[in-house]
């Protein structure tokens, strides 16, 4: 459906936004890492802009409705494209779950008032948990993949960045497949 998005008009994107259940049984970071759903660069930026102004009005409404102070055509449109500039790597899916989480009050109380500023905010917010999350994650499949060949001890210790960790992984990995083009 989504892939058709660059010939639809607003009427349909809004349509597509108001079907899109699949984002609602996203509940955890790891439930977006097996997501399906495809990043906001994946598209035509303008489509993508009209998409997520219909998505940015309807999550406000479903979460933010009894809020007097909120966004006005105008302002969507314009967090949409700051959105779009900033968070190009987000799935699609991630979206509703920003605002969910907003709504819970994960980034801090609304105090009533929306504006772009304070949504833009739960974007960058978001993003630091879903990438600390995304980095641990990796840290521990990491520490699994090199069992017990001590190696591990060196990642508890912190001797090693990240990249470090998967530069060497790398250069094993081409070793081993020297080996066994040789045998």
């Amino acid at each position: 459906m989504l892939r058709d998005l660059k010939s639809w008009g607003f009427t349909d994107i809004s349509a597509l936004v108001n079907v899109d259940k699949e984002n609602l049984r996203i509940k955890t970071f790891q439930d977006i890492l097996i997501s399906p759903s495809p990043t906001l660069k994946r598209f035509d930026e303008n489509q993508m802009i009209l998409f997520l102004a219909a998505k940015v009005k309807i999550n406000l409404h479903r979460y933010f409705g009894q809020t007097e102070n909120t966004l006005d055509q105008e302002a969507e449109m314009i967090l949409s494209e700051m959105i779009i500039e900033d968070f190009k790597d987000l799935k699609v899916s991630e979206i509703d779950v920003v605002f969910k989480n907003a709504a819970k009050g994960k980034y801090g109380p609304d105090f009533n008032k929306i504006d772009i500023s304070r949504v833009f905010n739960w974007f960058l917010s978001y993003c630091k948990q879903s990438g600390k999350f995304i980095s641990d994650n990796r840290h521990r499949e990491h520490e699994n993949l090199k069992g017990d060949r001590g190696e591990s001890q060196n990642l508890r210790s912190g001797y090693h960045s990240y990249d470090q960790i998967l530069s060497q992984a790398a250069m094993k990995d081409k070793k081993a497949a020297k080996l066994k083009q040789k045998s």
